[in-house]
């Protein structure tokens, strides 16, 4: 199932018969009709691949939202919950799961703005001092703010500690603090890229501890709030429960709502909307954001690395920018959900795709989104364009 919301935003065959008359040839089958286009080519980059999906867990579902210029769209594809009928929209709600580092690292860049904290401080001189370590040689370059935003601080993907106590009932700050005492990188700070969560819940935890706030707390007032994000929470309101995705695992079995693990809230605590996730991809796409010069920062930072890839991908805070036209992008994932945000400055255009499953692969799809919107902003008197100017449009 489909719906769309408006939110502002053959071969010849030849058979022969040994000893007898020559069979008929019989003529290659009709090619198939070329699809139906809807007029709308996000629409169509979508329907051309989403049942695919769709028909590995039909219990499952997705949205893709859409920014270009000041208007906005969101897709909705599947269900919401298998025993509740309709497709989600954008204002169903989803984990976010490790695409909540994005969050985190805007938090850092804007607390850089705020002259709180630089990028080049070491990560040590904002934890709370039972929590501080020894780097093993004092010479080493000691991990800094910046390497934990750019994942190069080389640290492992998740503290050490992680499994039992999640196990037990939720990671607490007690624990990350036991973790980090311990903690030494495994490659030199800036050197490599190793995505890290355990390092993206540190760098909360510091700016946290900078500010003298929660985590949650300091996200709402100095990202979420500014950006009119209603609903963006570590925990969930009950009108956001009500709206809560039914989220599946790997192997396509529901999963229950995930214990509570405040310590873990920087990494992967967030939930949110395809619609509140639009704000903040259509932030980046003005000038005239309240929080222009944070986000700026966030990809204009000199990288601390650069992948060992052809294309020399670069790494900003919180993001991974690919050259030749510079695409900004992030990709995040938790037990039971995936999703992706992509956009293009140069054109004016960000694509968001939340879904409730950890099976599908959503990268390509987002990227197959945001490829369809590029190619109609070069297009400006395209059916895309037409309807963006429709009423029923508002503002993201």
């Amino acid at each position: 199932m489909r719906s769309r919301y408006w939110l502002g935003l053959g071969g010849v065959l030849i058979v022969c018969a040994c000893g007898g008359a020559e069979a008929p040839i019989t003529p290659p089958p009709p090619p198939p009709p070329p699809p139906v286009s809807s007029g709308d080519p996000v629409q169509d980059a979508l329907d051309a691949r989403v049942p695919a999906l769709l028909g590995s867990q039909p219990g499952a579902g997705l949205v893709v939202g859409a920014v270009s210029g000041s208007r906005a769209r969101v897709y909705g594809y599947g269900r919401v919950r298998p025993d509740r009928a309709g497709s989600p929209d954008g204002d169903t709600v989803y984990e976010l799961g490790s695409l909540t580092q994005v969050f985190t690292a805007v938090l850092l860049a804007e607390a850089t703005i705020q002259g709180e904290v630089a990028l080049t401080d070491p990560v040590a001189a904002h934890l709370p001092a039972e929590a501080r370590y020894a780097d093993a040689d004092a010479d080493a370059e000691p991990v800094r703010l910046v390497h934990l935003a750019t994942h190069t601080a080389g640290w492992p993907r998740w503290p050490s500690n992680l499994g039992r106590h999640a196990r037990r009932g939720g990671y607490e700050r007690r624990h990350l603090l036991r973790w980090l005492r311990a903690a030494s990188p495994a490659t030199t700070p800036g050197q490599e890229v190793h995505e890290s969560h355990a390092g993206t819940a540190v760098l909360g935890l510091a700016l946290a501890q900078r500010a003298g706030k929660d985590y949650e707390d300091l996200l709402l007032e100095r990202v979420v709030l500014p950006l009119g994000m209603a609903r963006t929470r570590v925990v969930p309101s009950a009108d956001m429960r009500s709206r809560l995705a039914q989220g599946h695992d790997r192997d396509g079995a529901p999963t229950s709502p995930p214990r509570p693990s405040p310590a873990l809230a920087p990494c992967c605590g967030l939930h949110s909307t395809a619609g509140d996730v639009l704000r903040l991809v259509a932030a980046y796409l003005r000038t005239d954001s309240r929080l222009a010069a944070t986000l700026d920062l966030t990809l204009d930072a000199p990288a601390a690395a650069e992948l060992a890839a052809a294309d020399r991908d670069r790494v900003g805070l919180g993001w991974r920018a690919t050259p030749a036209p510079i695409t900004y992008s992030y990709s995040g994932e938790s037990r039971s959900s995936r999703g992706y945000i992509g956009f293009r400055r140069d054109l004016g255009v960000g694509v968001v795709v939340l879904a409730s499953s950890a099976a599908w692969d959503v990268d390509a799809l987002g990227q197959a989104a945001l490829e369809a919107l590029a190619e109609d902003a070069r297009e400006p008197a395209t059916a895309l364009s037409r309807a963006r100017a429709r009423p029923a449009d508002r503002d993201p």
